[in-house]
């Protein structure tokens, strides 16, 4: 699930040796951007070969960056910001021992920043902001008791992610790797990883579709009864297909009486933006893209949409099949 086109943050690395396993995969590190929490001072002093690890991946193209916050790495890091990333990996994400031991529910279950669960959630709304509307969050984490009670999937949920799959994950598919502890005397020691998966979530639709529902239902009262449209210029490819933005003018008393082809060349001048985070005056690549044309719902009108919908599947009208039958 990683390559060499794709742009790729990692976050909360120990020693580098996973950003430099993917780094060797590749051929290049050029794609990648990998991030610690400590600074490079607290890193070489912490573990014996991120030295190296870290020079080498500079040499390979590889964008380093130290100091970095989970929780806060869309806002106060530019570089980090600078990019919509393809994957965003965070492996075995742990709030350190600063307050009791891992397998205790206390320290899994109690509010508090370094908590592991806080830590988790405020890195989704963190790489949410980050990533691509059709990348991934990528989470591994050990799914045996107690574990299991971080309950990693909802707390995606909760922050509007799905989880779209769950691999089970091995280090030795991932030659170098090396997992670090991170904290404490052992900090340059590894830990059993057992019985793990890699959670990848995906950003869910409905905060979008919610958006249009209500353009929908606000401009139906606007619209004219007989002859007003409204019109939706939308990408029609994967993931932006998931919108179902006929579906949602249905639900809303509206039909779909045309769907036509979008590009800007027909709008000389015309500039699309990006309209937030930092690089909010900037232009999106349109793609593949559609203007839903849609009207009130009458009597005429579902008659207008039944025979739109047949022609867009091949099949001909019932006038059409009508006409066949006198011709025959």
């Amino acid at each position: 699930h990683y390559n060499n086109k794709q742009k790729i943050l990692l976050v909360g690395e120990g020693d580098f040796s996973f950003s430099l396993c993917l780094a060797k995969a590749f051929g290049s590190a050029t794609n990648i951007t990998a991030t610690s929490l400590d600074t490079r001072e607290e890193l070489e002093q912490k573990y014996k070969d991120a030295k190296n690890n870290v020079e080498e991946l500079e040499r390979r193209g590889c964008t380093v960056i130290h100091g970095v916050n989970v929780h806060s790495m869309d806002k106060d890091h530019r570089v980090v910001r600078s990019i919509v990333y393809d994957r965003i990996i965070f492996n075995f994400p742990h709030a350190g021992f600063h307050f009791g031991r891992e397998t205790d529910s206390y320290t899994i279950f109690l509010c508090g920043r370094r908590q592991h669960q806080e830590v988790v959630k405020g890195f989704f709304l963190s790489a949410k902001e980050l990533v691509d509307a059709s990348g991934e969050i990528h989470v591994t984490h050990k799914i045996a008791h107690p574990f299991t009670s971080w309950n990693i999937k909802t707390l995606g949920e909760e922050k509007g992610l799905n989880c779209v799959r769950e691999k089970e994950f091995y280090t030795f598919q991932y030659p170098g790797y090396s997992n670090k502890r991170g904290s404490g005397i052992d900090c340059d020691s590894s830990f059993p990883v057992g019985l793990s998966s890699t959670f990848m979530f995906k950003k869910k639709p409905w905060l979008h579709q919610e958006l249009v529902r209500e353009f929908l239902k606000s401009s139906k009262k606007m619209v004219k009864d007989k002859d007003g449209e409204i019109h939706i210029t939308h990408k029609t490819a994967h993931p932006f297909s998931e919108w179902k933005i006929v579906t949602l003018a249905e639900e809303n008393g509206l039909c779909l009486t045309q769907e036509v082809e979008f590009s800007k060349w027909y709008f000389p001048g015309y500039s699309n933006k990006k309209g937030s985070r930092p690089r909010c005056n900037s232009s999106f690549p349109v793609g593949k893209s559609s203007t839903f044309i849609f009207k009130k719902r009458h009597r005429e009108h579902d008659k207008l949409h039944q025979c739109y919908y047949r022609k867009r599947k091949g099949k001909p009208s019932h006038d059409e099949e009508k006409n066949d039958e006198l011709d025959a």
